[in-house]
C-alpha cells in the first residue's frame, strides 16, 4: 500500500455496516505535507517576491490551512481506494469519512454499508405446487377474433342510428376538466374494448345528437357530448382463404393449432415465473438477511426517475414519498432475490461461458433473420456483453432452482 499507516482496524457494526479506523504514519503525513509545500513554493506568485522565492513562513501564513486540508483529503482518498481494492470489499453506499488531526496524529474513520455475506442453505427440494396447463376453445377464439380485428375496415352506415358493434366518433362539448373540452373520442361499441356504461349511453342515439353521459362508471358527474360520426366495422370472414391471403398459412386448422400452441407456451411461461417466485420466497424465508438501506434508496430513486422521464414531469416531494412508500416492499424483495441468487450461483459455480453467449447470439439471429455476426457485433458495439452475461447467469440460476424443486402439479 502506497499510503503508510500506523494502525488499521475494521469493525463490524452489523451484517451490513462497517467502521474502518486508520492511523496514518506521522512521518508519511509530514513527507506528503513537505512535498506539497515545495511544489507550491516553486509556482506561487506573491507580491513583493519573485516566483519561487517567497519564504516558507509567508507561504504557511497564507496557505497553511488550505495545504493541510488538501493533503489530508488526498491521503484519505488514496488510502480508502487502495484499502478497498486490496481487501476486495464490496461497498454499496457512499463512504462517510471523518478525521481527527493534531500535530502528532492523523486518524481517519470511515463508515459504509456492504453487501451482506450470505451462505444460503436448504435451497434444494423446495416443495412447490404447480397448475396443470389447459387451453379451451374460448381462449383460441378470442385470439382469432383479435387477428380478424386487425384486418377489419370501417365503412359508412346507411342508418344514422347507433347500434351495437358500431364505431363512433364523438366530441366532448363540456366537461368538469376543461382540458377535456373539444376533445374527439373514438370508441367501438364492443364490450371487450369499451366500458359498458358508454355503450349503453350511445345505443339508439343519432348522428349530430347532443347527449349527457357519465364521466365514468362510478360517478354521477356528467359530461356533454356530440355524436360526429357513425361507421360500421366490416370484418372479413375467417376461413382458409383469409388465412392464406393475410397470414401466409395453409389453412384455418393450422392457424388454430398455432394459436393454441402459443397460448400454451404463454401459460407455461407464466406458470414457470409463478413457480420460481414461490421457490425464491421460500429460500429467502429460510435464509433471512438484511438489505442495505442504500441499495433500497438507490433502486427507489432510479424507479421514480424513470417514472418522471416517462411522464415528462418532475414529481413533488409529497408525490415522491407516496410512490417510494408504495414500492419500498417490492423493491426490497427484488434486491433480496438478486442477492440470494448471486450467492447460490457462487456456491454452485454457475457461470456463463463462450458457448452460452454463442448459443444466445444464434437464437437471436434465427428469430430475427439477421446474420449471427451482426447480432454479436451489435452487443459488442453497444457494450451490452456484460449485461447479457448477467441476464444469462440469472436465467441459469433460475433453471437450476426450478429443476431442484419438488413440484406437484394439481
Amino acid at each position: 500500500m502506497k499510503v503508510k499507516t500506523k494502525d488499521i482496524k475494521l469493525e463490524e457494526i452489523s451484517q451490513i455496516e462497517r467502521r474502518l479506523i486508520v492511523e496514518i504514519d506521522p512521518e508519511y503525513y509530514k513527507e506528503e505535507l513537505e512535498k506539497t509545500y515545495k511544489e507550491l513554493m516553486k509556482n506561487v506568485a506573491i507580491k513583493g517576491f519573485r516566483p519561487g522565492k517567497a519564504p516558507r513562513s509567508i507561504i504557511e501564513k497564507l496557505y497553511g490551512s488550505a495545504i493541510k486540508e488538501e493533503v489530508i483529503h488526498r491521503i484519505e482518498k488514496e488510502f480508502i481506494q487502495e484499502y478497498v481494492e486490496e481487501n476486495k470489499i464490496e461497498i454499496v453506499s457512499p463512504i462517510t469519512p471523518h478525521y481527527i488531526h493534531n500535530d502528532n496524529d492523523l486518524r481517519f474513520e470511515f463508515k459504509f454499508e456492504v453487501k451482506p455475506l450470505i451462505v444460503p442453505t436448504n435451497y434444494r427440494g423446495i416443495e412447490v405446487k404447480g397448475k396443470k396447463i389447459t387451453i379451451n376453445d374460448e381462449e383460441v377464439d378470442s385470439v382469432l377474433n383479435d387477428i380478424v380485428d386487425r384486418y377489419s375496415n370501417l365503412v359508412p352506415k346507411e342508418s344514422d342510428t347507433i347500434q351495437p358493434g358500431d364505431f363512433v366518433k364523438f366530441t366532448i362539448i363540456s366537461h368538469k376538466d376543461k382540458k377535456m373540452n373539444n376533445k374527439p373520442i373514438y370508441v367501438e361499441l364492443n364490450e371487450k374494448k369499451t366500458k359498458k356504461f358508454i355503450i349503453d349511453a350511445l345505443i339508439g342515439k343519432k348522428l349530430n345528437e347532443e347527449i349527457e353521459v357519465n364521466t365514468n362508471e362510478d360517478s354521477e358527474e356528467k359530461m356533454k357530448i356530440r355524436i360526429d360520426e357513425i361507421k360500421k366495422v366490416e370484418r372479413p370472414e375467417l376461413n382458409d382463404e383469409f388465412v392464406k391471403k393475410y397470414l401466409q398459412m395453409e389453412s384455418l386448422d393450422l392457424l388454430k393449432k398455432d394459436v393454441a400452441e402459443r397460448i400454451k407456451q404463454r401459460k407455461e411461461n407464466e406458470e414457470k415465473v409463478e413457480r420460481f417466485e414461490n421457490i425464491i420466497k421460500e429460500i429467502i424465508a429460510r435464509n433471512p438477511f438484511p438489505v442495505p438501506p442504500s441499495m433500497i434508496s438507490r433502486a427507489i430513486d432510479k424507479h421514480i426517475h424513470d417514472l418522471e422521464n416517462s411522464s415528462n414531469r418532475k414529481f413533488s416531494r409529497e408525490e415522491y414519498e407516496a410512490i417510494a412508500n408504495s414500492i419500498r416492499d417490492n423493491i426490497t424483495y427484488e434486491i433480496q432475490k438478486l442477492l440470494i441468487m448471486e450467492s447460490i450461483g457462487k456456491l454452485e459455480g454457475i457461470d456463463i461461458n463462450d458457448d452460452d453467449l454463442e448459443a444466445h447470439f444464434k437464437r437471436i439471429a434465427d428469430e430475427s433473420g439477421e446474420n449471427v455476426i451482426k447480432v454479436k457485433a451489435y452487443y459488442e458495439k453497444n457494450n451490452l456483453i456484460e449485461d447479457l452475461k448477467s441476464d444469462l447467469r440469472f436465467n441459469k440460476i433460475k433453471e437450476f432452482l426450478i429443476n431442484e424443486a419438488n413440484i406437484t402439479v394439481e
